[in-house]
C-alpha cells in the first residue's frame, strides 16, 4: 500500500501542470468524472492533464475512450484525485505555511519550470540516410580497431536500430544545448551577486574560464 501510494502522489508535479493547464479547455457543463470534497475532476480536465501527461493524440484518444484501458484511465484519474486531497490536508496542517515546504515547493516549481522550458527548445528529428551511415561507419571503424569487425552485423540489419540510437544522441545534445542556453539567459535577465566570500567557484552551468 505504501508503494502504491508513493507511486500515485509521484505524479503530484506533473500533474499538477495538467491541473493547471486544463483549465483553458474544461467548461463547466462537462461531467464529473471526480468529487474530492466538492473540487471536482472533469471529463474536460481529465483529457486536458492526460493529453499533457502522453503527450500522443492517438495514446490519448485510447486511454480516455478504449474500454480496454479502463484499468490504467481509472488509475490516473485515482492520481488526479489523490493529489488534490492531499495538497487539501497539507494545507489543513498548515504546510502551506511552513518554511520547509516553502523550500521545497519553490525547488521543485524551479525544477518543473526548467523542464518544461527546455522541452520548449527541442524538437524532435528523424535522422537521414548519411547520418545512419556515419553512425554506422563509425561504430564498424570501432570495432575494426579492437580487430573484431567480423562481428558487426551489415547496416540494412541494423539500420532501424541504429535510427534510435541517434534519436537518443540528438536528444541528449538538444538537451545540451537548450539546458546551458536556458541557464545563459537566466542569468543575464536576474543577474546574481554574492556578499564577500559566498560566491561560488563555479557556478552552475558554467565551465571555469
Amino acid at each position: 500500500m505504501r508503494i502504491r501510494m508513493a507511486q500515485v502522489l509521484g505524479m503530484a508535479g506533473l500533474l499538477m501542470m495538467g491541473g493547471m493547464g486544463c483549465r483553458r479547455f474544461s467548461k463547466d457543463t462537462d461531467k464529473v468524472l471526480a468529487n474530492v470534497a466538492g473540487e471536482k475532476i472533469t471529463a474536460g480536465q481529465f483529457q486536458a492533464a492526460v493529453k499533457i501527461m502522453v503527450q500522443d493524440d492517438k495514446k490519448v484518444e485510447d486511454l480516455v475512450k478504449n474500454e480496454a484501458s479502463k484499468d490504467q484511465r481509472n488509475q490516473f484519474l485515482e492520481s488526479m484525485a489523490l493529489q488534490k486531497a492531499m495538497v487539501r490536508f497539507g494545507r489543513s496542517q498548515g504546510l502551506d505555511k511552513d518554511p520547509k515546504t516553502k523550500l521545497l515547493l519553490e525547488q521543485a516549481q524551479a525544477s518543473v519550470y526548467f523542464q518544461v522550458l527546455r522541452e520548449r527548445r527541442t524538437t524532435k528529428a528523424e535522422p537521414t540516410d548519411a547520418q545512419l551511415k556515419a553512425l554506422y561507419d563509425e561504430a564498424y571503424a570501432q570495432q575494426k580497431a579492437a580487430g573484431r569487425e567480423k562481428a558487426m552485423p551489415p547496416y540494412e540489419i541494423v539500420k532501424d536500430r541504429l535510427k534510435g540510437m541517434w534519436k537518443q544522441q540528438e536528444q541528449q545534445k538538444q538537451e545540451q544545448t537548450a539546458s546551458e542556453g536556458l541557464l545563459k539567459e537566466m542569468r543575464q535577465k536576474y543577474p546574481v551577486t554574492y556578499a564577500d566570500g559566498y560566491k561560488p567557484a563555479v557556478q552552475a552551468g558554467q565551465e571555469t574560464k
